[in-house]
């Protein structure tokens, strides 16, 4: 039988749910990827190593681009080739669709570029300008090496630079529409879940919900097992509840007030779940923090 601990639990979820797969493995799938790709072009008989080339210095301007990104904050390869796979197999896959319709001459004529709308929604609550100049002549830069391939050049530069300004303007459409029906600054709270997400840095999101927070009485209370005049225990109990996510507000407070205890008292702690819910969440780590400084000093 196999003990539940919180250790455990936290384990299971960082591997399973909250972790990308290793870098040597995102590595392999990228270039199962790009062998595919090459797979399709042979197959419709317009390979040529132009279009790898294309594709890698698109991907090499990418990573230098998005280094000054909050997605690079933290393990920036291995997050960017998850994001160059996602959009990788997401484009090829389209391509493969397009290829039994209509004749493409331009590998990713559409697909590739309109993926870009993804790296916009990411790029523009951080207001960065040039990083969004940057970006777009990265992908403009893939279609200018294979500009040699099309047909019709006039006609694929028409195509490419209306499409990368209609995606620019989707994507700062999205945050306009989502603010309106939320009721909030869109962009703001993209930032906040960007920066928690990538950085983990729960500071502008405990701001934002600060400004909807009610305050609330919620009791602790603690009870000491004794026995032959020794502590041999700490049950601890509270209205508070473990939330909203990740490490914002209280949501670390059962490990936080369990190692302070631990160390304090130096006896077992065991905290419960109380029947509560996220309408009990602590909006702010400082608020975890002074009844962390309240349990210690009393």
């Amino acid at each position: 039988m196999h003990e539940l601990s919180e250790e455990r639990i936290s384990k299971y979820y960082s591997k399973y749910l909250f972790k990308s797969p290793e870098t040597r493995i995102l590595v392999t799938i990228y270039i199962l990827g790009l062998t595919l790709y090459s797979a399709v072009l042979y197959l419709r008989g317009t390979f040529t190593p132009l279009s790898l080339i294309a594709i890698i210095v698109n991907n090499g301007l990418l990573y230098l681009v998005l280094r000054k990104t909050v997605i690079a904050k933290m393990n920036y390869a291995r997050r960017f080739l998850l994001l160059l796979t996602y959009v990788l197999y997401l484009s090829l896959i389209m391509d493969v669709l397009a290829s039994f319709t209509i004749n493409i001459n331009v590998p990713y004529l559409v697909t590739y570029i309109s993926s870009t709308f993804i790296i916009f929604i990411l790029l523009i609550p951080e207001n960065k300008v040039l990083t969004l100049l940057n970006t777009s002549l990265a992908i403009v830069m893939y279609y200018l090496l294979l500009s040699p391939l099309a047909n019709d050049v006039r006609h694929c530069s028409s195509f490419i630079f209306p499409s990368l300004i209609a995606c620019l303007f989707l994507a700062g459409l999205y945050y306009s529409i989502s603010g309106k029906v939320l009721g909030v600054n869109s962009r703001l709270l993209a930032k906040s879940f960007l920066d928690l997400w990538f950085a983990h840095d729960p500071r502008i999101l405990e701001n934002i919900l600060q400004k909807y927070g009610v305050t609330k009485n919620l009791w602790v209370k603690l009870y000491a097992i004794i026995k032959d005049n020794k502590l041999k225990g700490i049950l601890l109990s509270t209205l508070i509840h473990s939330g909203p996510l990740r490490n914002v507000g209280s949501s670390k407070y059962i490990s936080i007030f369990k190692e302070i205890l631990e160390k304090k008292l130096e006896a077992p702690v065991v905290i419960f779940h109380t029947a509560t819910t996220h309408i009990n969440d602590l909006v702010s780590s400082l608020d975890v923090a002074k009844i962390e400084c309240f349990i210690y000093t009393s």
